[in-house]
């Protein structure tokens, strides 16, 4: 298992070697894939060393959007306040925007305040990288994520996020003092700062990568007789460009 900070390679610091971060998740939403439910993937983001937040392994509350809503949303507003801006952005009813936030006790509160407001909500078992790349897409099923997650898979949201032109915003979210005490060793800055998409990820030369392994915002992974196929996603971010492309290799 990879560790935050762990040095990958045979030639760190050498002259003329490229340097690079990388945010991993080797398999994301694994409930999902021992249980065959949507959005288990294999993701990473990279970009070059340093760019990258070594975010800490504690939460995050996010916001996530496409780019019609830059400018219009932000954590630093209320959930009412964001979603009335969202339909006023889209120009359409409050009950027509769409919200996606994870299934969890931790949400009692936003989930009411959501509900109140009339717009609809999805709740997911796991997967908010799914979950905000979703929200981030034109063509995608939703118009806003919210909630709390995970930190590194903020990172990892954050990169694919630049590369669609949409929106990203987080706030680390600490469960102990131990847990602040150690991320305030890891991130030498104020842990009450208000992330957004470009602090997250520093640079325009970085991708996000994905591969699905359960159904759902990517295929899943086939296998037949001799053979895998895998289905993927790459995000440039300096290009602003979205390839999907399938992989047959033999087993």
């Amino acid at each position: 298992m990879l560790f935050i900070g762990e040095q990958l390679g045979s030639a760190v610091g050498v002259e003329g070697v490229p340097c690079i971060d990388i945010a991993v998740d080797p398999l994301e939403c694994t409930n999902n894939c021992a249980y065959d439910k949507p959005n288990s993937i294999a993701v990473l983001a990279a970009a070059p060393r340093g760019t990258l937040l070594h975010a800490p392994d504690c939460y995050m509350n996010k916001i996530a959007a496409g780019p019609q809503l830059a400018g219009h949303i932000s954590l630093e507003g209320t959930v009412t306040y964001n979603l009335e801006q969202t339909a006023h952005a889209l120009d359409k009813p409050i009950s027509e925007v769409k919200v996606v936030a994870l299934d969890r006790d931790r949400h009692a509160d936003l989930f009411k305040e959501i509900r109140a407001s009339g717009a609809q909500l999805e709740l997911l078992g796991d997967g908010d990288v799914s979950g905000a790349i979703w929200a981030a897409k034109d063509d995608g099923p939703f118009d806003l994520l919210m909630g709390i997650g995970a930190a590194p898979e903020g990172v990892i949201s954050a990169t694919a996020i630049r590369g669609l032109g949409g929106v990203f915003e987080g706030t680390l979210v600490f469960r102990s003092p131990e847990e602040e005490a150690r991320a305030g060793e890891m991130i030498d800055d104020d842990l009450t700062r208000l992330w957004k998409a470009h602090d997250l990820c520093q640079s325009e030369d970085a991708i996000f990568a994905a591969s699905g392994v359960c159904d759902g915002y990517l295929p899943a992974a086939e296998l037949g007789d001799g053979f895998a196929i895998a289905h993927s996603e790459i995000i440039d971010v300096q290009a602003k460009t979205v390839e999907r492309f399938s992989t047959r290799r033999p087993l």
